[in-house]
């Protein structure tokens, strides 16, 4: 978990991310604490998103997130409904996609769609540039 401090300025400021991704080719994190107002159905109306309607339906109230200024057209599901199809798992009870396979179990009601929180874009640094910023105190490390 990274926290965005004074000297990170700029689209991250005061933002709270989540690395979902780190390899040598690079890191990937996602903003959790910027929520879009209103849900999946209608954030996506309003950004001109095209989803799947059977996703629309199974989680239209869930909440949406800013989740960076990379692949901003991209919706990703962050939940804790463990592993399924697709998902991959963050750190214990946290697991990041999936989204196909959960759709079923929401509709079979095996899944609250209110416990998940769907992500829109994602943060990206090429190898070595995300510790560059934390060696120059943009980013606390919070876990």
């Amino acid at each position: 978990v990274l926290i965005a401090n004074e000297n990170a300025g700029g689209i991250f400021y005061g933002k709270v991310l989540l690395v979902v991704d780190h390899s040598p080719e690079g890191t990937t994190a996602i903003v959790v604490n910027s929520i879009f107002p209103g849900g999946l159905r209608e954030v996506s109306t309003n950004q001109g998103s095209v989803l799947d309607d059977q996703l629309l339906d199974a989680f239209p109230t869930t909440d949406v997130a800013y989740g960076g200024n990379v692949r901003t057209d991209e919706y990703s599901l962050l939940h804790g409904f463990g592993e399924v199809d697709g998902s991959k798992k963050i750190t214990s009870g946290v697991y990041f996609g999936g989204e196909d396979a959960l759709v079923h179990g929401v509709m079979n009601g095996r899944f609250d769609p209110s416990k998940a929180l769907f992500v829109k874009g994602k943060a990206t640094w090429y190898p070595g540039r995300l510790q560059a910023e934390i060696d120059s105190e943009k980013w606390y490390i919070a876990s």
